[in-house]
């Protein structure tokens, strides 16, 4: 019989014992033997559950530390992935902008000049704030996509979602702000360039995010995930004191 089905049977047992037992009067000389091996059995089982779910092989190494120390690692680490990620953004822009000829854009100093009451002025906009806002927004999200990182979501698939929290971002401020408009109101090219940027962000942050939440070993999903490998249903958390990493 497989693990799963040696617990299950020992549950259904354990419920069997718990009825005759319920079933029994206190002064029955039978009834404290019968529920010291009912409490014995119980111990057990709840020991065969928490090594099933212990993690094994290459996961086994990490030393479980606090959610608070996740959250600290995350804070550091998502701050220098994210203008990391900054960083490589604007160089693809810079030569994207030296192929097509497009202009440098203001948008962000706009933005920022709105969200603080910074006074506005026509035209060009002061490098320090376009930068500030461009640099400070990437490095903020940073953090968003480091604490996904010291959770466990890792790799391609997570720098992807992480890109629709970068864009969404982006139009929710645009448009609240009145600076921009929805998307869908953009012409094709402009669009396609700006989701072209936004997406060697999202993963440049993430490569970053990645390889410095790596030292510290898997996070608690991908615990969770090698407890039982494979495709499955129905797995049960893993014990607290395995949920975090060092």
């Amino acid at each position: 019989m497989s693990g799963v089905g040696d617990r299950m049977e020992e549950k259904r047992a354990a419920k069997e014992k718990l009825s005759r037992l319920d079933d029994m009067d206190p002064d029955d000389p039978g009834f404290m033997p019968a529920l010291r091996e009912l409490r014995a059995e119980v111990l057990q089982h709840a020991a065969f559950e928490d090594a099933d779910y212990r993690p094994t092989g290459w996961v086994r190494a990490v030393v479980p530390g606090t959610r608070q120390g996740m959250i600290k690692r995350a804070l550091w680490q998502g701050l220098l992935a994210g203008t990391a990620g900054g960083v490589v953004m604007t160089l693809g822009e810079k030569i994207e902008q030296a192929v097509t000829g497009r202009p440098d854009s203001h948008v962000p100093a706009r933005v920022l000049q709105r969200l603080t009451g910074l006074p506005e002025r026509p035209g060009l906009q002061p490098l320090t704030v376009n930068w500030g806002m461009h640099y400070g927004q990437a490095a903020l999200l940073g953090v968003i996509r480091s604490v996904m990182a010291q959770a466990g979501l890792r790799g391609p698939v997570a720098s992807a979602k992480f890109a629709v929290v970068r864009l969404t971002n982006d139009q929710i401020l645009e448009n609240a702000t009145g600076v921009g408009a929805p998307p869908q109101t953009w012409p094709r090219k402009e669009l396609v360039v700006d989701l072209l940027h936004k997406a060697v962000y999202a993963f440049a942050t993430g490569a970053v995010a990645d390889a410095l939440a790596a030292r510290g070993g898997p996070g608690p999903g991908q615990r969770h995930a090698a407890a039982r490998t494979g495709r499955h249903a129905h797995v049960g958390p893993l014990p607290r004191r395995h949920a975090f990493g060092a």
